[in-house]
This record gives structure tokens, sequence and C-alpha cells, in this order.
């Protein structure tokens, strides 16, 4: 299985003293809480991965579980390593531009 991401974006800014702010913001959390738990794997290069499940929970509400996650074990853990360092290399060459490549090559 595999998947696309986007760069991240901030969301703009609301002005919550208007109503009608108020009401869209109010509306889109209630279409969330009827997606809630969410299924949250890992993203390995341009792979969905799954792997030891644990609960998220609301930090408010700590017995309400928002998403089931994924933790990586230490073999896929190295894997992405190894393909985010081949990933460096490729777009620059070589290390001496990204000192996080050099420190993960080792």
């Amino acid at each position: 299985m595999s998947a696309t991401t986007t760069e991240f974006v901030n969301e703009p800014l609301l002005e919550l003293r208007r109503a009608e702010v108020r009401a869209d913001a109010t509306a889109a959390l209630a279409a969330l809480d009827a997606q809630l738990p969410l299924e949250v794997p890992m993203l390995i290069g341009t792979e969905l991965v799954r792997g030891n499940v644990f609960a998220s929970v609301d930090p408010g509400v700590p017995t309400r579980i928002v998403a089931h996650a994924h933790a990586a074990t230490a073999a896929q853990s190295r894997a992405s390593g190894r393909g985010r360092r081949a990933a460096l290399l490729s777009e620059q060459g070589s290390c001496v531009a990204r000192p996080i490549c050099c420190a993960t090559a080792a």
C-alpha cells in the first residue's frame, strides 16, 4: 500500500468572535469526532506500514482514544533510516550539504 504526502501548511487563523466561524469550526470538529478513532500507520519511504499498535488518547480526556497509531520495530526504524540516507544521497550526491545524512551513515 502506498501513500502520498503534501507539504505542511499551517491552517489559517480563525476569527472565533464571528458566529459563523465558530459554527464552521464546531461542525468540522463534529465531523472529525464521527471518524474517531483514526488509524495511523507509519509512512516509511512511500509505503504505509503497520506495526505494533498503541492507543493515542485525548490528553484532556485520557479515557478517549482518538487514534490507533503504529510504532516501528527496531528493524523498521533501521530500514527507514537507510531509505532516508539513500534519498538524501541521491538528491545531493554526497553528505557534505546534509550533516544528518553523514551521522546516520555510520
